[in-house]
């Protein structure tokens, strides 16, 4: 069974939700090998390419086996990475509702 988990940030919880969809996004647009680059990335998640590359050193930190094609000029992501599901108890399904 998980803990609670407090997250003390001076970011609004707000932008910590977007940046979270925003990872999501991107791990889901390189695994479909079409061709994103940081600046494709950037356009289609609305944000500066700076932003992309902040969030590549975070998929970096959090081991997500990700590199970028010389060749090909795009990002990839190992084929055979997979995301686990998340497992949260009843209680910590409650305490984010």
């Amino acid at each position: 069974m998980m803990g609670k988990t407090h997250f003390t940030t001076s970011r609004p919880l707000e932008a910590e939700y977007a940046r979270l969809h925003r990872i999501l996004q991107i791990i889901q647009l390189i695994q479909q090998q079409n061709g994103w680059d940081a600046k494709a990335l950037a356009r289609a998640c609305g944000v500066a390419e700076r932003t992309i590359y902040r969030d590549l050193k975070l998929l970096e930190g959090a081991s997500i086996p990700f590199s970028y094609d010389d060749e090909r000029r795009c990002y990839r992501i190992s084929q055979d990475f997979f995301m686990r599901p998340v497992e949260l108890s009843l209680d910590d399904l409650a305490d984010l509702t």
